[in-house]
């Protein structure tokens, strides 16, 4: 019984993967028969897109030290908050933590898989149940808070500038409002909890009714649960006024590092008329546009919104464009998970998967309480 249990489960998981990749491959499909399929404007061969890059390599290289600057900041986020909760320096745990963290975020559905690993792994390394669940729920959270307040600021400041159609920027809007619920909620049940606690109980009430959840009572409770956790968590770290400021600092800086990426890869094909705000504002509508989309990290969709928003790149390289932009915001990190994995192997130690973590519930113990 527990085999088969067992079995059902991994089976799921191999299906929904296979589905993912192949929606991904799809999409990948459509882009390259739209562009290369043009007969009045074709795409470009390979050979010319090598060329093109060589007349302006130095904007690869900076599309690949801003995919460095976000790892530093993922990195140096964990340090800070690690040495103020521990009083330890603990640089390769720290970065170690960052990258598998954001690498199992972008193999499982909804980046749902980074924060139990990172849990999971910083009580392996030694760290006390409630320093391990503390760090990332404030990783999460100035991720969180710092995409919104970046995402906002733009959208108010240069949304008018630009040309975005009126369903991108509705979706845009619509993914934001997603975006910000934990958060809010968090902030929310922390002040008022009994208020929050009956809006979440309505909502979960109407969703009983149309019958999109089953059970509302263990909805609630599970829900609830989870908020309590991360409300302790949460008080335990505000107590840290730097790592606190400094996590949210450095969150921020990554997020405008990523948001930047497009803004290499246009000027890399020779698109000199860009500016780096628009661009940058525009790359925010894309990740608030596909943030609800449920795939590990946005595949499929987050090509597909890029190829409709970076219509500047003609000339029969916008297929590459995108490419490139997704295997510098997306695939390196993949890469250099593995390469983590494969390398903390060889040392001995126990790399674990999101299946094995769990979540190493509240503070109290860390604040001594």
């Amino acid at each position: 019984m527990n085999n088969s249990a067992e079995v059902k489960p991994k089976k799921k998981k191999t299906w929904l993967s296979l589905v993912f990749v192949g929606i991904n491959i799809l999409v990948i499909v459509l882009m390259a028969i739209s562009e290369f399929g043009n007969q009045e404007n074709p795409g470009k061969p390979f050979g010319e897109i090598v060329r093109l890059l060589g007349e302006h390599w130095y904007f690869i290289l900076l599309a690949l030290g801003a995919f460095l600057l976000i790892i530093l900041c993922e990195s140096l986020k964990y340090f800070v908050m690690i040495r103020a909760c521990t009083g330890k320096n603990m640089p390769s745990a720290s970065f170690e933590v960052a990258v598998m963290g954001k690498y199992y975020d972008f193999i499982t559905p909804s980046g749902t898989g980074g924060q139990p690993f990172q849990m999971y792994y910083l009580k392996k390394a030694g760290l006390s149940a409630g320093v391990s669940g503390a760090l990332p729920v404030m990783g999460f959270f100035t991720n969180q808070v710092s995409f919104m307040a970046a995402a906002i600021a733009l959208f108010i400041w240069r949304s008018s500038a630009l040309e975005t159609a009126a369903p991108m920027k509705a979706a845009a809007v619509f993914g934001l409002i997603c975006y910000s619920v934990v958060p809010v909620l968090l902030v929310l049940f922390s002040i008022f909890p009994r208020l929050t606690k009956s809006i979440v109980s309505g909502v979960l009430r109407l969703l009983s009714k149309i019958r999109i959840i089953k059970d509302y009572e263990k909805s609630f409770g599970t829900v609830c649960r989870y908020f309590e956790d991360y409300r302790s968590n949460l008080y335990y770290l505000a107590k840290e006024k730097f790592s606190f400021i400094s996590a949210f600092v450095l969150s921020l800086l990554a997020q405008v590092a990523i948001a930047s990426v497009p803004f290499f890869v246009l000027r890399a094909f020779g698109a000199e008329n860009t500016v780096w705000l628009d661009v940058m504002t525009l790359s925010f509508y894309v990740y608030a546009a596909v943030t609800f989309i449920p795939t590990p990290g946005n595949m499929g969709v987050a090509e597909g919104a890029f190829y409709i928003i970076f219509k500047e790149l003609s000339g029969g390289v916008l297929f590459w464009g995108t490419m490139i932009w997704r295997f510098f915001t997306y695939y390196l990190f993949i890469i250099l998970g593995l390469l983590v994995v494969a390398i903390t192997s060889l040392k001995g130690k126990k790399t674990v998967t999101p299946s094995d973590a769990e979540p190493a519930g509240d503070c109290s113990e860390a604040a001594g309480t």
